[in-house]
């Protein structure tokens, strides 16, 4: 199993609680702004991973950690 946190290309998607704007560039494979759904937080099972995508950059990795913590009141 890994939790994962889905990611959209839906900018209004912002407004929510929760949520982590990233920027695509080489390393995160994404090829438009996009929105981490922090709050949609989910397990699923790893077998369902095709391929690896991309790689967020560390300065994202801690903010989204830093939102995480907040919404789970860590």
């Amino acid at each position: 199993m890994a939790i994962v946190l889905p990611i959209t290309e839906t900018i209004d998607r912002e407004k929510l609680a929760y949520t982590y704007r990233i920027t695509p560039n080489y390393k995160n494979g994404l090829k438009e702004e996009s929105i981490v759904l922090i709050f949609q937080m989910r397990a699923i099972d790893k077998e369902r991973f095709a391929k690896k995508l991309g790689e967020l950059e560390e300065e994202d990795i801690k903010s989204i950690a830093e939102i995480l913590r907040d919404m789970l009141k860590l």
